[in-house]
């Protein structure tokens, strides 16, 4: 009996180590696809003063790429603690639009003030965690403020909370550049 313990505890380990290879593996090629979008806008709408849209298929996919990269590794559910912090931060109002489990979105409201929330709850065609989030990343590019959300959202005491082992914002490398890439984006 305490070898069959022993052995699942073994084989337990080996999965989720390379589980966490798997998801770093896939963090590397999400923020090289990031990289390449953002190269991409820079080379078309960088030192001018016409307005980027979603208009053209550059901006599609850099807010393709940001969302994929800001969700990787992101935990489907969160701990009773981490959704008492949602309440207390201020999440009441939008319990209709959050999903309890977890989202960008929900981990997003935690950095925003209460006029922030308030001007998304206010959108009346979105009514998903991920319209929300999505709806705050085209703001957040827009108002050139990503860079500064971003640096929050990485120094913030919840991330583990939110985000597993070997998600890209927990990555010392990638929460350098994440920043980075955002003011470049300016």
């Amino acid at each position: 009996m305490m070898n069959n313990r022993l052995l699942n505890t073994l084989a337990n380990a080996i999965d989720n180590k390379e589980e966490i290879k798997k998801r770093t593996e896939n963090g590397a090629q999400a923020m090289q696809e990031l990289l390449s979008c953002v190269q991409n806008c820079q080379n078309r709408f960088g030192g001018k003063s016409e307005l980027a849209t979603e208009d053209d298929i550059r901006i599609l996919q850099l807010c393709e790429k940001w969302e994929k990269v800001l969700s990787h590794g992101i935990k489907a559910n969160l701990s009773s603690s981490t959704i008492q912090n949602l309440v207390t931060a201020g999440l009441n109002f939008t319990f209709s639009i959050v999903n309890v489990g977890n989202s960008l979105w929900s981990y997003c409201c935690l950095h925003m003030t209460k006029h922030e929330k308030e001007r998304f709850k206010i959108l009346s065609n979105i009514n998903t965690p991920v319209g929300y989030f999505r709806a705050f990343l085209r703001a957040s590019l827009n108002e050139r403020s990503l860079e500064r959300y971003l640096h929050s959202w990485i120094s913030h005491g919840l991330l583990k909370e939110y985000y597993d082992e070997g998600a890209l914002i927990r990555d010392a490398e990638a929460s350098n550049l994440l920043p980075n890439m955002a003011a470049e984006l300016n």
